[in-house]
C-alpha cells in the first residue's frame, strides 16, 4: 500500500517513507489512483503507472501527459476508463485514462441572473454525472466520450463546494 500526494510524492503507507517524488504536483485538485495508475488533472494532465513494489528504488512511469488551455480546480471523476473534469469557465473535458486523449465541450453554466464559475468536482450518482456552478445551475450529463446534457436544474444560489449524495 502506498499514498500518492498532491505534492507529487509516493509514500509507503506503513511508515510514511518517500519512495518517489517524480509524480506531477497539484495545487487545486486531488490525485486519483486506480489499478496501479495515478492521475492528476489540473492545467497539466498526467497518468503515471505506480511501481509494483513499495521499495526505496521506486519510480513512477509516465503513461501520458499534456497541458490544457485553462486550469481545472475540480478534482477529476474516474468512471469506466474515462476521466471527467471541468474548468472554472465551464469547459467540460473527457480524458481517456489509457491514452490521455482529451475531448472538450463548452457548457452553459450561467443563469439569467449570474455568470457562473465551477470549483466543485464532477460527481456520479444514479448513473449520471452532476456538474454544479456558483450560479446555482446544475447540469446532469450522460457518462461517455461525448458531452450529452440530459437535464438542467437551477437553484436560487450556488456554491463552490462539491455536492454529496446519499443513497
Amino acid at each position: 500500500p502506498v499514498i500518492v500526494t498532491a505534492g507529487g510524492h509516493l509514500l509507503r503507507a506503513g511508515d510514511g517513507k518517500i519512495l518517489a517524488n517524480n509524480l506531477p504536483k497539484g495545487v487545486n485538485s486531488s490525485p486519483l489512483v486506480l489499478k496501479g495508475v495515478s492521475y492528476l488533472i489540473e492545467r497539466e494532465i498526467a497518468g503515471h503507472r505506480l511501481p509494483e513494489q513499495a521499495t526505496e528504488a521506486a519510480r513512477a512511469a509516465e503513461i501520458f501527459s499534456d497541458v490544457l488551455e485553462r486550469e481545472c480546480f475540480a478534482s477529476p471523476l474516474l468512471h469506466q476508463g474515462l476521466l471527467y473534469t471541468i474548468n472554472d469557465e465551464g469547459t467540460y473535458r473527457v480524458i481517456d485514462a489509457k491514452t490521455g486523449k482529451v475531448t472538450e465541450a463548452d457548457l452553459d453554466i450561467s443563469t439569467e441572473d449570474q455568470t457562473g464559475s465551477i470549483y466543485a468536482s464532477p460527481c456520479l450518482a444514479g448513473g449520471f454525472i452532476f456538474v454544479t456552478s456558483t450560479s446555482g445551475k446544475t447540469l446532469l450529463l450522460e457518462p461517455g466520450p461525448a458531452c450529452k446534457v440530459i437535464a438542467t436544474n437551477t437553484l436560487a444560489a450556488g456554491r463552490g463546494a462539491t455536492p454529496f449524495f446519499v443513497g
